[in-house]
């Protein structure tokens, strides 16, 4: 089954891991099978899908495993282009009931879906592939999108502001590392307040 499901992926490493995720609540031979219906019921024949469909029909299969809180902190998340901390995430990301976000990224973390990376200071830096990310801001309803872009937006102009002041301080060299990391988030809100009209 492992044998046969490792083929089924196209021994793509990001499709196999989205499915040993899964390895702890279903056994090879179920995820097998829940896979190809998955791909049966997208219009694709198993064993007759492009690596590309392959891929998506992975990343959707994982999708539609997410609860819905964790389906909309993922297609929020997938606003930062370039990766996002905790802080940020918390800022942007908005789930119904008192949701908490932290947790849904560690659920998604937990899910091969975000990846996280160790920073100075001992601080995650949470990332996703562009075909991941792709995909969920795809699933971003327009009216959520645009609540969320403007919380994006706003969080990134603020943050921009106040790393170019500390840049000048005795923080200098974090200050400067963070708006590295940042640089693709602050620049892409701050085209989107110019084109939006809200811009200087």
């Amino acid at each position: 089954a492992i044998e046969a499901l490792v083929e089924r992926l196209d021994r793509l490493p990001l499709a196999i891991e989205l499915a040993a995720s899964r390895v702890g609540v279903l056994g090879p031979r179920d995820l097998l099978e829940r896979l190809d219906a998955q791909m049966t019921l997208s219009g694709h024949r198993p064993g007759d899908v492009s690596r590309r469909e392959t891929l998506r029909g992975t990343i959707q299969w994982s999708w539609a495993l997410l609860q819905p809180a964790h389906r909309l902190a993922l297609a929020q998340a997938s606003l930062f282009r370039g990766g996002f901390t905790l802080e940020g995430a918390e800022a942007v990301i908005t789930l119904p009931g008192g949701e908490s976000v932290a947790e849904a990224i560690g659920h998604l973390r937990e899910a091969s879906l975000l990846q996280a990376t160790p920073k100075p200071g001992g601080r995650l830096r949470y990332g996703f592939l562009e075909s991941i990310r792709q995909f969920a801001l795809e699933q971003l309803g327009d009216d959520i999108a645009q609540e969320a872009r403007a919380r994006c937006q706003a969080y990134f102009q603020r943050r921009g502001s106040a790393l170019e002041q500390e840049i000048r301080g005795p923080e200098g060299v974090d200050a400067s590392l963070e708006l590295l990391d940042e640089e693709e988030n602050i620049l892409g809100a701050f085209r989107g307040a110019l084109e939006g009209g809200d811009g200087p």
